[in-house]
């Protein structure tokens, strides 16, 4: 600096030797400038100060009172919109771009450059703000939620993250479209909602359970995915009733396991419950009325067309030997089966077995009862359901 003034100008310069030793570098940009601008950016940073003196001379010499920086602490809390406090939310100072993390209670404590500062707040799935201290040593901090990007936030094993920044492969479900399908078991609830996902059922018998595969078998042992619901770890994903179930998230790949160990090795089945909200009592009353009737039933053949594909059957068997047609039931059997029905019905049965033990349709109801309330610290939320088919 001291060389670029007096290459330009007629000025010149005392000052003490070696006082220019730990002084800091400066940056200066191409430009036309005044000598005494330029002397006072430069040295108001090393705490310096200058004078001009007779010939043109400029004098430097160390500020031996140099205005000392305030410390300045504010306090403050944040919360979402429905007053529940926040972890882990980012406040910055707009000026120093230093910045503190949000307690578990949502309490915060920093020091900021002045008190005519701005804050910055950001929280993932909630709105960044800005806000100017103005003086204040307390700040209550409000975050609304971002609802544009509601659906491009995933909950995984360890937190929630964007799905463009996502490189395991997850899919989700909302818990709505679950619970519009009117079944009373979770798995008989995910059929068909996510790719890669199998639910088979082994029977039709009430109550049986169907088994949940993500992509296939993957494993030598046990190909049941682990099932947590609320991060707590279940057996059986049908304890849990699809009408109080918020979203379902499935991590399918290799590196769940790596969050959860081995237990995870054919993929997680995370299931996020639904709450209470803050301040509200709420009483749900759902009740579904309907039938249930088979699609179509297979014909079948009277008594005499059974008894001659039998034959049939065997006489095939047998190599079509010629005289051999009514093997297993004699002609007379066959050709007199209804009338003898009449006389000695059990050894001649007529039996309509599919009219026995079938209907043609049935009927069905569930009802459902859900309280909810919520306070400052309880949120509570039961659910009584009653589903029965006639």
């Amino acid at each position: 600096m001291k060389y670029l003034i007096m290459n330009h100008t007629d000025y010149k310069f005392l000052y003490q030797e070696g006082i220019f030793k730990d002084s800091p570098k400066i940056k200066i940009n191409k430009g036309i400038v005044l000598a005494n601008d330029l002397l006072s950016k430069s040295l108001s940073h090393a705490n310096y100060t200058f004078s001009f003196g007779k010939d043109n001379t400029v004098i430097i010499k160390p500020d031996n009172n140099p205005v000392e920086i305030q410390k300045i602490t504010i306090k403050g809390k944040v919360t979402d919109h429905l007053g529940q406090p926040l972890l882990g939310v980012n406040i910055i100072d707009k000026k120093s771009f230093k910045g503190v993390v949000s307690d578990f209670e949502g309490n915060f404590i920093m020091n900021i450059s002045d008190k005519e500062t701005t804050l910055i707040i950001s929280y993932i799935g909630f709105l960044t703000q800005e806000i100017q201290v103005n003086n204040r040593n307390y700040i209550t901090i409000e975050l609304q939620p971002e609802v544009g990007e509601l659906e491009e936030v995933v909950v995984i094993g360890y937190g929630k993250q964007k799905k463009k920044d996502l490189t395991g492969s997850i899919t989700t479900v909302d818990g709505e479209v679950l619970s519009k399908r009117n079944v009373t078991q979770l798995s008989q609830a995910l059929q068909g909602t996510m790719p890669g996902i199998m639910v088979t059922r082994s029977s039709d018998e009430p109550g049986e359970s169907a088994s949940v595969r993500i992509r296939g078998i993957t494993t030598i042992g046990d190909n049941s995915p682990l099932f947590i619901v609320d991060g707590v770890p279940i057996g059986n994903i049908n304890y849990v009733n699809p009408s109080n179930i918020e979203s379902v998230t499935v991590l399918k790949d290799a590196a769940s396991a790596s969050i959860y160990g081995a237990r995870a090795a054919a993929g997680v089945i995370l299931i996020t419950t639904k709450r209470a909200k803050k301040g509200q009592i709420n009483l749900e009353y759902t009740s579904n009325i309907g039938f249930d009737k088979p699609t179509a039933f297979i014909e079948k053949v009277g008594p005499q067309r059974y008894l001659e594909m039998i034959n049939e059957w065997v006489w095939n068997d047998a190599g079509n030997t010629p005289g051999q047609e009514y093997a297993l039931y004699t002609q007379d059997e066959v050709d007199n089966w209804l009338l003898n029905n009449q006389s000695n019905p059990n050894q001649y049965p007529i039996t309509d077995w599919k009219s026995l033990l079938l209907k043609r349709q049935t009927t069905r109801q569930s009802h459902e009862l859900v309280i909810s309330a919520g306070g400052e610290k309880v949120k509570t939320r039961a659910s009584v359901k009653y589903d029965m088919r006639t």
